[in-house]
């Protein structure tokens, strides 16, 4: 908020306050206008105070109960179906031969034992339809480098 907004809501409270009388600052000799200046004050005063009690009401009781409502399509999807190819289960080793599937530059894919599999090059990039070789397998990442013939 800084120092702007708060000089900002001091001015929009002193021009509501204003505008409810039709003179600046109270004359002393009229007590009136003094009384009239304080029960605008006090008016202004509880508006602004009776609209930062509603918000907080509507953010603390209403907000959280319109999702309960309201369904966006993000709220009924689920990671059930996401996956990660775990190497483990692929059975492959390092030494095993394959080619390159798409360009890898430095990942792509490979195809090894005639399964698709994500993999990195070692290196230099590997053009797509070239003869590779795992060269290390480390946790989920296939490092694979060209086959030398």
């Amino acid at each position: 908020f800084g120092i702007a907004g708060v000089a900002g809501l001091v001015v929009i409270a002193a021009g509501l306050v204003l505008s409810f009388q039709g003179f600046v600052l109270p004359d002393p000799q009229f007590p009136w206008e003094g009384a009239l200046l304080m029960k605008n004050l006090a008016l202004v005063s509880g508006c602004f105070l009776f609209a930062f009690l509603i918000s907080l009401f509507l953010i603390r009781f209403v907000l959280p109960n319109i999702a309960k409502v309201v369904k966006g399509p993000y709220l009924g999807t689920d990671l059930k179906d996401s996956h990660v190819d775990a190497v483990g289960s692929l059975s492959i080793k390092p030494g095993d031969t394959g080619i390159a599937h798409s360009l890898l530059r430095p990942s792509g894919k490979v195809m090894i034992n005639n399964k698709k599999i994500d993999a990195i090059a070692r290196g230099e990039f590997i053009a797509r339809g070239t003869a590779i070789i795992i060269d290390k397998i480390d946790q989920n990442r296939v490092i694979v480098k060209p086959e030398k013939n």
